[in-house]
């Protein structure tokens, strides 16, 4: 099939990213690779052999494990010789394991000798992270699947993403978002793969953006199942908190995954003047719920003050953040406390101990804060 020494990896690399369970023999000289599901009489199993301290490669064993791979997805050999030999392309990762790719970049004037601001550069990773992690909530949330299991799916999958530098010239990182499912809706049909769910929301939700700064129409960005309030404030957060005049998103799709791509464009310059239209569009598609009062229970996660927090005559704010568990999922609440409660959730936070407090919750973007809190106590 292929003389590239790193086929074995692709292979393994190809049937983990596909379902298949990897599991260690104790010696550590044989893993296996196993697929089971309703369909299936018997599991189906592929090994390979480990050796350390020297390069092998069992062509048997390849061709064995390449042949199981034909069998079990139906894929002809002269497509599947197609996918392998594709693997070795440079600057490519099409093939058996194919990905979309999401790409940011700043302005080349924020650029010396190939380097940017830390806190520039920091806040991309973050930002993109956030961006993909978005994409793939709002998709299970528009599928109608939204509990608490699917949503926690969703966000792991950002975990299953690689991170990249784009390319030198300029200062810019590139996601890879895997298309798990693309062999299964190549071959078969199957649902198109989220990977792909995520990178087209992406592309349609940076057109969005672009178009409706460039016409002066907050509508645009408030049309069903298309950007979120949490893509409107993510965005002008990274915006606002890096202080550029503007950024580039661009999603690149993998050619080898036959699929329409809805956007007509690939790369969005985004301004940071359109920061007051973003927060609009995120306040009419998620409008901050009204006030309540609320009896919080949970454990403090961060203590913040300066001075001398502890003395009563010190007019520095006192600010603890608890980890709570509401009704509509968990989430982070700040309060301002005086020094006697300060010393004692201390005390909590350095045991572990919950604590209680009963106030009126007001919600904000990332963090809601508790007001007119009375009734601090340690449960523990």
């Amino acid at each position: 099939m292929s003389d590239d020494p790193k086929l074995k990896a692709d292979l393994m690399a190809f049937l983990l990213e596909n379902g298949w369970a990897r599991k260690v023999s104790k010696d550590r000289r044989v893993v296996r690779f196993q697929m089971t599901n309703a369909g299936l009489d018997k599991p189906v199993n592929i090994y390979f052999t480990e050796r350390s301290g020297e390069q092998y490669r069992d062509p048997l064993e390849i061709e064995e494990a390449l042949t199981t791979i034909r069998q079990f997805y139906g894929i002809p050999f002269g497509e599947l010789r197609h996918r392998v030999d594709t693997l070795a392309q440079r600057d490519s990762r099409i093939g058996l394991h194919p990905r979309d790719f999401v790409t940011s970049r700043v302005p080349d004037r924020y650029v010396v000798d190939d380097t940017i601001d830390m806190q520039v550069a920091s806040s991309m990773v973050v930002y993109m992270r956030s961006l993909v992690e978005g994409a793939a909530v709002a998709e299970v949330e528009l599928a109608g699947a939204f509990t608490n299991a699917s949503v926690r799916s969703a966000k792991s999958y950002v975990e299953a993403c690689r991170f990249g530098h784009t390319f030198r010239g300029s200062f810019g990182f590139q996601v890879e978002c895997p298309l798990h499912e693309a062999v299964q809706f190549d071959l078969f049909g199957a649902g198109k793969p989220l990977g792909r769910k995520v990178s087209q929301r992406i592309a349609l939700a940076m057109e969005a953006v672009t178009d409706a700064f460039l016409r002066d129409d907050v509508s645009m960005l408030t049309q069903p199942s298309l950007v979120t309030a949490r893509m409107c404030n993510d965005l002008a957060d990274f915006l606002e908190g890096t202080g550029v005049s503007s950024f580039n998103v661009g999603v690149a799709f993998d050619a080898s995954l036959a699929m329409e791509v809805p956007s007509r464009n690939t790369e969005f310059e985004v301004k940071a003047a359109s920061v007051p239209m973003l927060r609009e569009a995120a306040e009419r598609l998620e409008p901050l719920p009204e006030e309540q009062h609320v009896n919080v229970v949970g454990r403090v996660v961060e203590l913040k003050a300066a001075g001398i927090p502890l003395a009563e005559n010190d007019s520095n704010k006192r600010l603890v953040t608890i980890q709570w568990d509401a009704d509509e999922g968990r989430r982070k609440v700040q309060l301002e406390l005086n020094p006697q409660d300060y010393a004692d959730a201390i005390r909590a936070h350095e045991n572990g101990h919950h604590v209680q407090v009963k106030g009126t919750l007001v919600r904000k973007r990332k963090r809601s804060a508790l007001t007119e809190t009375s009734e601090f106590r340690v449960l523990d």
